[in-house]
């Protein structure tokens, strides 16, 4: 699924208080991109991270998972890092923007999903499961 950034309004995800939350749904944002080989967000990415804090900060009951993703260039273990890295910095933006960061939880795949895949601009990206506390 391409998220664009009112994904969660969208999926029946909205941000008034007794909208349903669909659970284990899973946004890959097109709109989450980072520079070749680095951790820096392109400027792109800000808008969408906006509101996925506005969203937690309003929705209290939402807990997330990134996923971060490279493309298939370098070595491996290398590009794991990375990726890990990526979605740890997706999470200190939206911690810093005042979201808990107890209701994110980081992972990175590297390029796992994208061996001998053309090297593309948008395998360099985030995925976000959405979850709901009981």
């Amino acid at each position: 699924k391409i998220a664009e950034p009112d994904i969660l309004n969208k999926k029946g995800m909205g941000i008034e208080k007794n909208t349903p939350i669909q659970t284990d749904e899973k946004a890959e944002f097109s709109n989450i991109i980072f520079f070749p080989d680095s951790t820096i967000l392109k400027e792109e990415s800000y808008p969408v991270l906006n509101q996925i804090v506005k969203i937690l900060i309003e929705r209290k009951n939402i807990v997330i998972e990134i996923y971060g993703h490279t493309n298939d260039i370098g070595r491996p273990e290398n590009e794991r890092k990375l990726s890990v890295k990526r979605s740890e910095k997706v999470k200190d933006y939206l911690v810093k923007h005042g979201v808990d960061p107890e209701r994110i939880i980081c992972f990175g795949f590297g390029s796992i999903y994208y061996k001998n895949k053309p090297v593309d601009e948008a395998n360099r990206k985030v995925e976000i499961r959405i979850g709901e506390i009981e």
